[in-house]
């Protein structure tokens, strides 16, 4: 499950990644990401095969630096690309202007690969959705007891 999951993840990543390289001047190019090691290998190891003209950098950083770095350093900054940020730092990154408006790079995006909730976001013109997670409130409902609170 999780491999299918990552390779999902790495197909609308490369159509990403395709778009920056043909782009891309510099011989290197930089990915910041906050994702697992285990993905950042898998990652790597797509983009080497699929890329072998470029040398890709993965490099890992979390979520709240790599939109503070990004913000701080506008233009001038060495990331090319960022993978698997969350969208509330993407809509700040958007908001600042350091994003490119991937609307400017295709005459029409298809969307309909992805659920409604994953472009459901003020970024949409800035991303292509990598992957859908989701999170939970566990409850230690014998602690709650215990301290007279109610669940």
């Amino acid at each position: 499950m999780v491999k299918k999951i990552i390779a999902g993840l790495v197909v609308a990543f490369l159509l990403i990644s395709c778009i920056v390289l043909s782009f891309c001047k510099q011989q290197t190019v930089i990915i910041y990401t906050s994702t697992e090691d285990y993905t950042m290998e898998y990652l790597q190891e797509c983009l080497d095969k699929e890329f072998p003209q470029y040398k890709v950098k993965v490099e890992y950083m979390s979520t709240s630096n790599i939109a503070a770095k990004i913000i701080a350093e506008g233009e001038i900054s060495d990331c090319d690309i960022v993978f698997a940020e969350e969208y509330g730092y993407m809509e700040q990154m958007a908001e600042k202007g350091v994003l490119t408006n991937l609307t400017t790079l295709f005459d029409e995006q298809d969307y309909s690969a992805y659920t409604v909730e994953a472009l459901n976001t003020q970024a949409r013109d800035y991303l292509l959705p990598a992957y859908k997670t989701g999170g939970g409130i566990v409850l230690n409902t014998k602690r709650l007891r215990e301290e007279g609170l109610p669940e």
